[in-house]
């Protein structure tokens, strides 16, 4: 058996691969395209936390504003799922106390509006998607009272204790 060899033919020449300078070129050419395409990724990116950024800043200060007012609260007047009055204690030197209202509509882009004594309504966030009290809203109870009342020496005295665990209580002695 014999084995013959075919040569290529004159003038035509075959490659085994891409020549070295095609090779930088691809390269180089890839470069260029991915940098194109993460440096405009990553200019949309920061101007989508800029204006996201902004957003929260003015949510949180809304919220802030919010809690500060609800830590100081004496008594709820109102409580539905998107509105709520309450009291807090006098701010404005008339000795009464003052109440305070946040309301949003319910619909979507509507504002959170604030009242302050009953003036008018100021808007505190624009475009406001939701605000719910719901959960805001909890049921609380006392512990039972244990109440007692002892004779010593011709004066009443009434114990009051909230846990009859507790060694401290308060003691209220009256002379008849």
């Amino acid at each position: 058996m014999t084995m013959t060899r075919t040569q290529p033919r004159r003038g035509i020449r075959t490659r085994a691969g891409h020549t070295l300078m095609e090779l930088i070129v691809s390269m180089a050419t890839a470069t260029f395209i991915l940098g194109g395409l993460s440096s405009s990724l990553y200019v949309g990116g920061q101007a989508l936390n800029q204006s996201g950024t902004t957003q929260r800043a003015e949510a949180d200060k809304v919220l802030d504003r919010f809690v500060a007012d609800v830590e100081h609260a004496l008594v709820f007047l109102d409580r539905q799922p998107n509105t709520v009055t309450f009291t807090v204690p006098d701010r404005d030197g008339n000795g009464q106390p003052d109440t305070i209202r946040y309301a949003w509509s319910g619909s979507p882009g509507d504002p959170l509006t604030y009242e302050y004594n009953g003036s008018a309504a100021e808007t505190i966030a624009d475009d406001v998607q939701n605000f719910n009290l719901v959960a805001m809203t909890r049921t609380m109870t006392a512990p039972p009272l244990v109440v007692s009342s002892t004779d010593t020496s011709g004066s009443n005295s009434l114990f009051v204790v909230a846990d009859p665990d507790l060694s401290e209580h308060a003691e209220v002695t009256m002379d008849e």
